[in-house]
């Protein structure tokens, strides 16, 4: 089965500044400030798109190719953040990490 992340759109108030994307979550009262990478994966997260196509469609400066891990790096602050609707299960090799251990493994 694929992962098909959906980002979550209610009650939320999303303004783009420079090379960050700040996003306010009025049911929890809190903000969040999302650096380029995870804002492109948040705006990825159609519930159609896989990890591994938003991987692919990610654009980095130097033109390089994105890692899918990156992706679930992001995805898993993004779950934290309560930013998701859906979140995929993440795979056998980073389930039951810290961020601190997916971060090291990466």
């Amino acid at each position: 089965m694929k992962a098909l992340p959906r980002a979550r759109q209610a009650s939320l108030i999303i303004k783009e500044v420079e090379d960050e994307t700040l996003v306010y979550d009025m049911d929890a009262d809190k903000a969040h400030c999302l650096n380029s990478t995870a804002a492109q994966v948040w705006k990825s997260c159609d519930g159609k798109t896989s990890v591994q196509e938003i991987a692919s469609q990610l654009s980095v400066p130097d033109g390089a190719s994105v890692n899918e891990n990156l992706v679930w790096l992001a995805l898993d602050q993004l779950e934290k953040f309560k930013l998701l609707d859906e979140a995929p299960a993440k795979p056998a090799m980073l389930a039951g990490l810290t961020r601190r251990q997916m971060v090291a493994r990466l």
